[in-house]
């Protein structure tokens, strides 16, 4: 078994061993390797914490014991001082196991790998392109620091294994695995504005706390893409989109991305789950914030069972087969929803909606045939004093708000294209601002609709349908009949 030595937090700065004895006084970590063949497989690799003042006695398997003493070095045959190896590529890409491209190396290695003959801290500089970890004939590589700077990507290929010890540092870079990719849990892990793929039955296990995005307006993407790929970022309790760009957290293919400890996702973070068998485990997140979206589509599925709040964000579901549980939600305020190309989306414990707190302008949305929008539990609507809320059946699609009585403020309700049908069936009058279109045989469902006050109403071609049987009252209204307009100002209409 191999044990790594202690931690280095300033590689590539420092050196955890440049002297071997212990200086009188000092307290000093020292790893020991004790030959311990016959009583147990290969060497054993130890840490030992001792004072000036103190011995260490260490029991190792079957008995074997080793002593240690302030300013000895362990004597006798296979016994030493394990040495740190600070590795640079000096490449740009190539593979990890070119060895006229490391600079430092222990005698009888040929790339860096921790072993017998001693452990190792990695630098891959900006200098470098992609470097590929496909060493012949080893399926494993296991380093105790990575250091991946600005620019660079570090692949590991299928039927390899990486594993990182102690530290990994990503500046701004891509790490891609088709093998295995894994940190130590207990490792520092920083990968901050960098790419990270499991790809094509890849998989990536990073113990990361924080992430952030976009320092340099980019989009950043995090992605488990192909059937048994799996990125796990299962530990990630705070995460920052960033003010510009995007950081892109996405399972398709197949994928299975798990971000489940994060409770709220800052800024322009965009969460996918597209195509049969790709899961996004999202259940540490209760609210979708500002700049955040959420995309379902073609069978994906997003495991969100306490999402409970949208607000000023975007939810898109598309397919019939895509999966979320909105059973949850009580507030989509100031946000935009849209059912796509078959799908159902439904929010049973909604009942208000208000808009436009930044003025810009929202929309719910259903679109293509048999998708439908159900806000059939929504009694209160207020599209805002700026901006617009837009209400709308496209292309065959069903929104459902049949229990709405009034529509305050600026919302423009519509339904374009054969068989697209908007319910208001309890909708009684259109206001100031409120404005009502139907178009390209689009139909709309008003029964008990009685006033237009100050709105506007556009009907675009004989193929459209709306019943006006109950119509009383016009006033200062806007009609418009195909390319034909009508306006009337009058105080008795």
């Amino acid at each position: 078994m191999i044990r790594r030595p202690p931690r280095s937090t300033l590689f590539p700065y420092t050196t955890l061993f440049r002297s071997y004895a212990i200086p009188a006084g000092n307290q000093q970590e020292v790893v020991v390797s004790v030959d311990t063949t016959g009583l147990a497989d290969g060497s054993y690799w130890e840490t030992f914490l001792v004072n000036s003042d103190d011995s260490c006695r260490s029991p190792y398997p079957n008995g074997v014991y080793v002593n240690l003493r302030v300013g000895e070095i362990p004597e006798g045959p296979g016994q030493g001082v394990a040495q740190l190896f600070e590795s640079t590529w000096l490449c740009g890409s190539g593979n990890w196991s070119q060895i006229f491209c490391w600079d430092e190396l222990a005698e009888g290695s040929f790339y860096p790998d921790n072993d017998s003959n001693g452990f190792y801290n990695v630098l891959l500089p900006g200098t470098s392109g992609t470097v590929t970890v496909n060493p012949a004939g080893d399926a494993n590589v296991t380093i105790d620091e990575l250091v991946v700077e600005t620019g660079v990507a570090l692949t590991v290929s299928a039927g390899k294994t990486m594993s990182i010890l102690n530290a990994l540092t990503s500046i701004n870079a891509t790490l891609r695995s088709y093998g295995t990719l894994s940190v130590d849990s207990a490792a520092t892990v920083n990968i901050d504005d960098s790419n990270v793929y499991a790809s094509n039955g890849g998989s990536i296990t990073l113990p990361i706390q924080s992430y952030s995005g976009n320092a340099n307006c980019n989009t950043d993407v995090l992605e488990a893409s192909g059937t048994g790929s799996v990125l796990d970022l299962s530990t990630l309790t705070s995460l920052d989109g960033g003010l510009c760009g995007t950081t892109v957290i996405q399972a398709q293919s197949g994928g299975v991305v798990d971000v489940s400890s994060v409770p709220l996702a800052l800024n322009n973070v965009a969460f996918t789950a597209d195509d049969p068998s790709s899961v996004l485990y999202i259940t540490g997140l209760s609210m979708l914030i500002e700049r955040n979206r959420l995309t379902v589509s073609n069978g994906g599925t997003a495991i969100a069972a306490p999402l409970t709040t949208l607000d000023r964000t975007s939810l898109t579901v598309s397919q019939p087969d895509s999966v979320i549980d909105l059973s949850q939600i009580t507030t989509i305020d100031d946000s935009s929803v849209y059912a796509r190309n078959g799908a159902t989306v439904a929010f049973p414990l909604l009942t208000t909606y208000t808009a436009d707190a930044d003025c810009g302008s929202d929309v719910l949305e259903a679109n293509g045939n048999g998708s439908v929008l159900d806000l059939s539990t929504f009694t209160s609507l207020d599209g805002g004093v700026c901006g617009t809320t837009n209400i709308r059946a496209r292309v065959g699609g069903v929104v459902d708000v049949s229990s709405i009585p009034l529509a305050l403020n600026t919302v423009h309700f519509s339904a374009d294209g054969d068989l697209s049908t908007l319910n208001l069936n309890s909708l009684s009058m259109l206001t100031d601002r409120n404005s009502l279109t139907v178009t390209n045989g689009g139909r709309v469902v008003a029964a008990p609709l009685t006033t237009f006050n100050k709105a506007t109403f556009t009907i675009g071609d004989p193929t459209s349908r709306i019943d006006l049987s109950q119509i009383t009252n016009i006033r200062s209204e806007e009609r418009r009949v195909g390319k034909e307009c009508r306006s009337r100002w009058s105080p008795y209409h």
